[in-house]
Order: structure tokens, then sequence, then C-alpha cells
């Protein structure tokens, strides 16, 4: 696919929406949700539905189905890493289509986890302080990405700080690096809270996140749930939550 930077004006003559909106990812969880933002808004002025060719690859481990309540005009075929090459005619990037940020924010909010998940979701929210905080630090493949950008990353320090601005909060913790985890439970014993155990570390043995990939929806929408929330620069995780953060206050 080229560089045109579609409109809703010029954005049917873009081949992989003469039909449906044809999208495909084997990408990250957020990556991919992201990218059905971008069309939505499209999909909604035109009617025309979005076909989302998912595939469960290493990067994300699991169906749509079994992590999300389906979407009205969406709908999911599911592909098998490695097995099949890219279907012709299908958009992968979340620039293509420039659109209004409310609109962007709002569409976030399409996305709800199955009861099975919401239910712990919920289990964890309950032994929370209602208004408590949360942080999303991400320390391992992230790394290489914020390097080629030149991002510099918020640092375990700048964290520590937004946990000390607002005291006698619980922090919700979500991270995929077993040591960042553990530093943070040590210095806060009595405030970190998280959800799973991750062995992630950047090592070779452990180079990213362990835990399962609706462990990863759960802490998506723990951290989602708070009344405060950082992240980490690059991480589509973490821009997703603020996204739909914005969207709830909208």
């Amino acid at each position: 696919m080229n560089k045109t930077k579609w409109t809703p004006e010029n954005l049917e003559e873009n081949p992989s929406f003469s039909d449906d909106i044809r999208l495909y990812s084997h990408s990250g969880l957020c990556n991919r949700l992201r990218l059905i933002v971008a069309y939505k808004h499209f999909s909604d002025i035109t009617n025309k539905k979005i076909e989302m060719f998912w595939v469960k690859s290493p990067q994300c481990k699991g169906l749509f189905k079994d992590l999300f309540q389906p979407i009205p005009n969406i709908n999911f075929t599911y592909l098998k890493y490695g097995a099949s090459a890219r279907p012709e005619n299908t958009a992968t990037k979340t620039d293509l289509f420039p659109h209004d940020e409310k609109i962007k924010n709002k569409n976030h909010l399409i996305f709800k986890p199955v009861d099975g998940i919401m239910q712990q979701v919920e289990s964890v929210r309950r032994g929370l302080t209602p208004d408590y905080i949360a942080c999303h630090i991400r320390r391992t493949d992230i790394i290489t990405i914020q390097k080629k950008r030149k991002i510099t990353p918020p640092t375990d320090e700048q964290f520590e700080k937004f946990i000390e601005d607002h005291p006698d909060k619980d922090v919700f913790l979500a991270t995929d690096n077993r040591d960042t985890q553990e530093r943070f439970i040590k210095k806060f014993p009595k405030r970190i809270k998280y959800a799973c155990v991750t062995n992630g570390n950047g090592s070779k043995r452990w180079p990213k996140r362990t835990t399962s990939i609706q462990d990863a929806v759960k802490d998506l929408f723990l951290c989602i749930g708070s009344s405060n929330f950082m992240g980490t620069a690059c991480s589509s995780y973490s821009t997703f939550i603020e996204n739909y953060k914005k969207g709830q206050n909208e």
C-alpha cells in the first residue's frame, strides 16, 4: 500500500476499501486494536463493514473472540501464523487515515472484555482503593524501538515520583519485567498491587512478558479503570490506555 494520506473524500479509491474495509495484522495486541480504531470512523460514515484478518502469532497468542465481546459490523477471519500469505488488498497501517481526536478516542470504547476476563478485572478492583492509580512500565522489547526513534523512556525514578505524588492510594502495576515488578514491590510494599507475575527481564531466556494474552487484557482494563495513569513512551499498550481513558471522559 502506498503512503497516500487518505481522507473521507478519497478513501474509497483505495483498493482495500472497494467493498468492505479489509484489515490485516500479525503484530501485538494493542497495535491490532488501534488498527481497527483507525478505520472505524470511515466504516461508520460509509456503512462499510470491517473484515479483520487476525493472525494468531507469537506477538499475540490469542483470538479476538476469546478476549473481547463481538462488535457490530466487524467480522474476524482467523489465520495461522506462517501458514498463508497476507490477503490481497488489506490495510496494515494506523497512520493512513487522519481523524478527529475525539472521534478516535471514543472509538476505543468499542472494545469490551468477555465476561470471564471482566469478572477477573472486577475481582482485582475490589482489593484496591476506589481511586487507585496505575503504571504501565514496559522494559523488555520496547527498548530497541525507543532507541531507534531516539525517545528517552521514563525512568524508574520518574515512576516512583508519580506514585509518591499520589499518597494514600493503591498503585496497580502492569509490567513486562520481573526485575521492575520486584523493585516497585520492595519500594512500595503496602501500595503496589498486580494481577500476575511475569518472568520477562530482557534476557535471552525471558526476552519478553511471559504471562498470557488474557492477563494482558486484564492488566489493560485495570489500568483503564484507574483514577490516574502513567505509561511508557512508544508503547501501543500505554497509548491505547490513554486514548481509552480520554474517550471515557469526553
